[in-house]
């Protein structure tokens, strides 16, 4: 299911900042040594971050290009330039802070594919979208980038719920944790916290994990309130994915400004939806 913490994070302003991100993302992602190769003015030769491995040197070749279009020649360019690097690298990792160019991966695999027939490294090319899901997904390098997305501890128990009571009262529990009053309170013509969207993916973590918990309450008049809560919650955030977009300092998003003959209309079923998942909290606890 799609959901409002999908939304990309903002790529970092400073060049610098998105390198130490990769050296990050490939020493997680590929539990490699990475480090951040060489100091401002240096020679670099097309190599921004570098991880030596018993199966050669990776490099990474980072652009925070936003508002530049990558090209094939850029990338031929930036192969060439690794090709200096000595000692030779095995594994040459582009990372493009922008959109997701699908003709541009396509050359990039055709370029790499082609190389490897002639034994030479190989290339692959990262877009910001996998990027921004990879950062979302390390609680401990979201903290180090973006210190103003706060999470709270999910908790992963696994006891199994027999009692409606409990069930109520653990419902009751995670929306309050979760500050889900606070998320619908917040006007997306104005601005919805850029943390709340990730707090709010948390808690449809553990909702699922409620009812796959009480699973033996399936039939009972709360399983189905607290299921009728989670359709009208999913329905509500569903709505916003495809009109909301991150302000530039990443703190909030808000509906774009190109829907704005249709606020009045976008403004009143929003307030239905909202007015319905109250509803629906209200059946649970009362």
């Amino acid at each position: 299911m799609p959901s409002l913490g999908s939304l990309l994070l903002p790529p970092p302003q400073d060049s610098r900042e998105f390198e130490q991100i990769m050296r990050d993302y490939y020493s997680e992602k590929y539990s490699g040594n990475a480090c951040v190769f060489a100091r401002r003015g240096q020679k670099q030769y097309g190599v921004d971050v570098v991880s030596p491995g018993v199966k050669g040197i990776v490099a990474i070749q980072c652009k925070d290009y936003q508002d530049t279009k990558t090209t094939k020649d850029k990338i031929d360019t930036w192969i060439s330039q690794a090709e200096e690097f000595t000692p030779a690298i095995s594994h040459l990792i582009v990372a493009i802070a922008d959109k997701t160019d699908g003709e541009i991966q396509k050359y990039v695999w055709e370029v790499s594919h082609n190389r490897n027939i002639q034994g030479q490294f190989k290339v692959d090319v990262v877009y910001w979208e996998e990027i921004s899901a990879f950062i979302k997904q390390n609680p401990e390098i979201l903290q180090r980038y973006y210190p103003f997305i706060k999470i709270p501890n999910i908790n992963a128990e696994q006891i199994i719920i027999k009692n409606i009571n409990d069930m109520r009262i653990k419902f009751v529990e995670l929306f309050v944790k979760f500050g889900i009053q606070d998320f619908l309170s917040e006007d997306p013509f104005v601005g919805i916290k850029s943390d709340s969207l990730i707090v709010a993916d948390a808690f449809d973590v553990e909702i699922e994990n409620l009812l796959k918990k009480s699973v033996l309450l399936r039939d009972t008049y709360i399983y189905s309130k607290i299921s009728e809560f989670t359709r009208r919650w999913n329905e509500y955030r569903e709505y916003l994915i495809p009109y909301v977009q991150p302000i530039p300092d990443g703190k909030f998003v808000k509906i774009s400004q190109i829907y704005i003959n249709d606020f009045d209309d976008i403004k009143m079923l929003i307030q239905i939806m909202k007015d319905g998942i109250f509803k629906a909290y209200w059946n649970i606890t009362s």
